[in-house]
């Protein structure tokens, strides 16, 4: 799954990139921020199958929280090898979330095995589609990167990574020189640097997958 690709940049930019030397150094920003998302997510965004995820409980727990989110499908749980059955020996409080909780039957609650790796979980997680923020944090990442690298007067005068500001229900971008630092100034054209603190204020909340 592409987070964001040339066209996003350009449709929200409202700029063409018309030159195969353009086009081959803004795609190669875009893979780079891609990664550079990636790396700090910690988690996938796409949709993909979790298999045997394994859990341990070392004191008295009813709960248990899948690690990858959002969740869309619960396949199978398994406590000391013994597949579970759901609404019988858990319960699937949150999907999205990924909170499940053990049960005895309808109506009574118990806890999960104790020990180390006792309960094993086939699920599946992640996004259907690429959420709107973290397309426009990786287009806003590259483009910005494209831009300091144009500081030469090869391209726009104007270097500095791109900086979102939103205002009611508007969002206001700009690159900001202020902020330039040398790994923007020194970054190669097929390099990025790190994100700034506004990109992982956006991606906070899929990073800690708390808007579920």
């Amino acid at each position: 799954m592409t987070l964001a690709t040339r066209l996003d940049v350009e449709t929200i930019f409202q700029r063409s990139f018309t030159t195969d030397v353009e086009q081959s150094a803004i795609d190669q920003l875009l893979l780079s921020a891609e990664q550079a998302v990636n790396n700090y997510l910690k988690m996938p965004i796409e949709s993909a199958a979790v298999v045997a995820e394994t859990h341990h409980f070392l004191h008295t727990s009813h709960r248990l929280i899948l690690k990858v989110r959002p969740v869309t499908v619960v396949t199978q749980i398994r406590e000391d090898s013994v597949i579970l059955v759901e609404n019988t020996d858990y319960v699937v409080v949150n999907l999205q979330a990924g909170l499940v909780h053990r049960i005895l039957g309808l109506t009574s609650q118990t806890s999960w095995q104790r020990g180390y790796n006792t309960v094993e979980v086939d699920y599946t997680a992640g996004f259907a589609s690429v959420p709107e923020d973290i397309t426009q944090v990786v287009a806003e990442a590259a483009y910005g990167s494209w831009l300091g690298n144009q500081a030469d007067g090869s391209g726009s005068d104007v270097a500095g990574p791109v900086v979102s500001k939103r205002i009611d229900e508007y969002t206001v971008r700009y690159a900001d020189s202020s902020v330039a630092s040398a790994e923007f100034a020194a970054a190669g054209i097929l390099t990025i640097g790190s994100l700034t603190p506004n990109h992982q204020a956006m991606l906070s909340a899929y990073k800690n997958r708390r808007m579920i």
